[in-house]
């Protein structure tokens, strides 16, 4: 059995932001969902939105992102995450909501083909 995840204390943005780097590279749905607000909303670039014509991304809630999540990470993947850039401050917040522009790169290894997907 492996060890358990060291989350951090979902105090600040940056440690809830650390949180999801935790689930993305442990495969943790419950990490994930724990660290997603209810309200997320994602707002692709537009190279994801031509690349995917066919996703409602106006639409994009909580439940497609558990979806997704809950169907990627039953996949025999490898995910290694850089959520943060060196060059951006995550804001303090009072335990509310945070809104900031991400800059990420997300490396999927399928492990049967060795094939490479990045996301940014």
């Amino acid at each position: 059995m492996g060890s358990s995840i060291q989350y951090r204390p979902r105090s600040s943005a940056a440690n809830v932001w650390e949180n999801c780097r935790l689930a993305l590279v442990n495969k943790d749905v419950g990490g994930w969902d724990t660290n997603v607000s209810s309200a997320f909303v994602y707002i692709p670039d537009s190279e994801t939105r031509n690349a995917y014509p066919n996703i409602d991304w106006d639409n994009w809630g909580k439940d497609d992102e558990m979806a997704f999540i809950n169907a990627w990470f039953a996949t025999d993947v490898t995910i290694n995450a850089d959520l943060l850039d060196e060059a951006i401050n995550t804001p303090d917040g009072s335990g509310g909501e945070a809104e900031w522009t991400l800059i990420y790169l997300i490396i999927v290894t399928d492990n049967q083909s060795g094939n490479v997907t990045k996301y940014r």
